[in-house]
């Protein structure tokens, strides 16, 4: 199941823990871009009702940086959170937990 798919079936808000720490062995170009932009678009409606944040774990601290830099000018609909590690992630999504009805 796609999270697109997640979004439109959820019937509690949910949590995202997206693990991007190999971000540095990947690149996107324009046209993975275009269609990022394009799903958040598309999708903006049920991010906004049913996400109740995101962390996003990246180990390069100029990546969380420039992930803070786009957050800033262009946010997203829910809080977005960036961690070094798993671990610190992992006791964000702990304590919001009973907040999505867990």
């Amino acid at each position: 199941m796609t999270l697109g798919e997640h979004l439109e079936r959820a019937e509690q808000k949910l949590l995202l823990l997206i693990d991007l720490r190999q971000i540095s062995r990947m690149s996107m170009d324009q046209e993975q871009r275009q269609r990022q932009l394009a799903w958040f678009k598309t999708h903006e409606a049920h991010l906004r009702e049913r996400i109740l944040g995101a962390g996003i774990i990246l180990s390069s601290p100029l990546a969380r940086l420039a992930l803070r830099a786009i957050l800033a000018v262009l946010p997203l609909p829910t809080s977005v959170l960036t961690f070094s590690t798993l671990e610190e992630a992992e006791r964000w999504v702990a304590g919001l937990l009973p907040q999505a009805g867990r």
